[in-house]
């Protein structure tokens, strides 16, 4: 530990060393760091705002603060107990927290283990009770659960693409998620998944990527305004003054480097109930313009050929420099669309960020609590595409999609995920377009390029 600690001293002394000399042999550097510093800087902030995070929602509770000490493994199974599903989980309650054989303290004693076997138990019993006739392409994605908030059907990932037909756009898209054999240096014994999952383990054995959803979609008509992709949940994250102050300051930052960025960290607190009935408010959420937030947009002309989804989708780098800095899509009905979305951090299989440098894996409930999360792509009604609006009220959203993304083991699933299983009767989201889903195979073939 203490050459650890002394290697590690050593090491950015060096650095501070190095980065003089030469900042003294090569002034003409000084703007390159100077922006070099200002990128490190927002990553540094979001990693302490993480962290304050993690220390304020993560984790059970100290002994003796004023309040029932909750173990974190007791805790998971409390979360969960609250889902349709809790009879279930109470006959293996037991085997939750752990016991003279597996005290918490030892060494050998792995909670992840215990949760996943905890986990596949509970799946066998559920088959047992409800037997489903959905069958997913590996055993880590029983658990999620991604939904079209329009058909109220699960799309299964990895098992490829839907289509997805609306007012705006027909199309496919195709949900790749990272499972554990895709970080195996060599794919599974033959046979052990279906030949989609194992290309889509091959496809990710190479990459960081945690996710990755591709589109390919040919427009109906030009969007009459712009058009955003955001992450947003139905209620306000409760936060306190420090947190708040933390993520707004970064959010701030993230908005002056990203022209078209747009968040709320309130939603819909303090909104009277008269704006309410009318659509003036808005709810907690972060958005991006369709243009600047894919990691891949390719327009292909007619008659050329087309991206093949599960495999890499390849922007000009020009193309994509050019996005990124804000400029706009020159979006017409001639061309088809093929789009990327990929993270490195967001691991849905576990619901788990990872990969920040210098913190570990947390999970996504210790920031957004138990509910799910929705990925919207809407119009930005009266507003044109080059401006920016102050509020993203609801009743100026023309939803084009609604996935809802939850997970069973971590927390009580989305109302459309309960939908799906029980027939529960929910709500019509406003202003949200015709939207129909269907598996490739069985789509008419209207369109050439499907």
């Amino acid at each position: 530990t203490i050459v650890r600690g002394v290697e590690s001293t050593l090491r950015y002394v060096l650095i501070v060393l190095g980065a003089f000399m030469l900042g003294a042999s090569k002034p003409e550097l000084a703007s390159v760091v100077s922006k070099a510093a200002e990128l490190g800087c927002a990553a540094w902030v979001t990693c302490a705002v993480i962290l304050v995070l993690t220390a304020f929602r993560g984790g059970g509770r100290e002994p003796g603060g004023g309040s029932e000490y909750v173990p974190e493994e007791e805790d998971a199974i409390r979360t969960v107990s609250a889902s349709p599903i809790a009879p279930v989980y109470q006959h293996v309650e037991a085997r939750a927290v752990p016991t003279e054989e597996t005290p918490l303290l030892n060494n050998s004693y792995d909670p992840g283990q215990d949760l996943r076997r905890r986990s596949v138990e509970v799946a066998e019993e559920l088959s047992r009770i409800a037997p489903t006739t959905v069958k997913m392409p590996h055993p880590e994605l029983e658990d999620v659960h991604f939904v079209n908030c329009v058909t109220n059907e699960r799309i299964i990932p990895n098992s490829g693409p839907v289509v997805l037909d609306n007012d705006l756009f027909h199309g496919k898209l195709l949900m790749m998620v990272r499972t554990s054999d895709a970080d195996e240096p060599s794919p599974s014994v033959q046979g052990a998944f279906s030949a989609k999952q194992q290309s889509v383990s091959d496809y990710f054995r190479t990459k960081q990527r945690r996710f990755e959803f591709q589109f390919q979609l040919k427009l109906k008509k030009v969007p009459e305004g712009p058009l955003f992709l955001s992450c947003e949940v139905d209620e306000p994250i409760k936060m306190g003054m420090v947190q708040r102050a933390f993520i707004g300051a970064c959010l701030n930052f993230v908005k002056k480097m990203n022209k078209g960025f747009h968040c709320s960290l309130t939603g819909q607190d303090g909104v009277s109930q008269e704006d309410m009935k009318a659509g003036r408010y808005e709810k907690t959420h972060i958005a991006f313009t369709v243009d600047a937030s894919m990691d891949a947009l390719v327009a292909t002309e007619p008659g050329s050929p087309l991206p093949t989804l599960g495999e890499p989708i390849r922007e000009d780098p020009n193309s994509l420099r050019y996005r990124k800095k804000g400029g706009l899509v020159d979006w017409n009905t001639d061309v088809v669309y093929s789009m990327a979305l990929y993270s490195s951090y967001v691991d849905f299989s576990q619901w788990k960020c990872l990969n920040f440098p210098g913190i570990k894996p947390f999970s996504m409930t210790s920031v957004g609590g138990s509910q799910p999360v929705n990925l919207m792509l809407y119009i930005l009604k009266n507003n044109a595409p080059d401006e920016e609006s102050k509020y993203h009220y609801e009743c100026d959203k023309e939803m084009v999609t609604h996935l809802e993304i939850s997970h069973a083991a971590n927390m009580s699933v989305g109302p459309h995920a309960r939908k799906c299983t029980t027939g529960e009767t929910l709500p019509a989201r406003p202003r949200l377009l015709d939207t129909r889903a269907v598996s490739a195979e069985s789509a008419v073939q209207g369109d050439s390029f499907l």
